[in-house]
């Protein structure tokens, strides 16, 4: 993917994750940009004959998921967090939103436990799910890329 739409796809995340932090959901002109960043990205994926179209809905399968996990825990991970995964597929592509998905559960079961461990939490607290999603990203590029 282009270095352009991939670093304009992390700018989005981080101003994602920032106001997740603040306010725990997401603004419509995210999605909007994530979804224009992911049509972008198939759509040159595509011309380009570096991708097959059956890649390009692939990489909609780890937002997919996480729109079920949304639905199946009644938004125990917000609807918000699944489709902005959905729609930033195309540009991250199937692999690295897989291990990135993976990643940030494991980052977040590891920031629940120290804080349930600290008591600075209890069960019932909801932690924001675009920052770990961000930074696994991050770490998945680095490491494979």
């Amino acid at each position: 993917m282009g270095i352009i739409q991939t670093g304009m796809a992390y700018l989005l995340l981080l101003c994602a994750a920032v106001h997740d932090i603040r306010t725990k959901e997401l603004k419509r002109w995210m999605l909007a940009a994530a979804a224009v960043l992911g049509v972008l990205a198939a759509v040159t994926e595509w011309t380009g004959g570096k991708t097959e179209p059956v890649m390009i809905g692939a990489s909609l399968l780890p937002g997919g998921a996480l729109l079920t996990a949304a639905f199946l825990t009644r938004e125990g991970i917000g609807y918000g967090d699944g489709i902005l995964a959905l729609l930033l597929g195309p540009v991250f592509g199937t692999e690295v939103m897989w291990a990135g998905l993976f990643l940030a559960f494991l980052l977040s079961a590891l920031c629940s436990i120290l804080l349930l461990a600290c008591k600075k939490a209890d069960r019932k607290t909801c932690l924001p799910f675009i920052p770990f999603l961000t930074s696994a990203l991050g770490v998945v590029q680095l490491v494979f890329r």
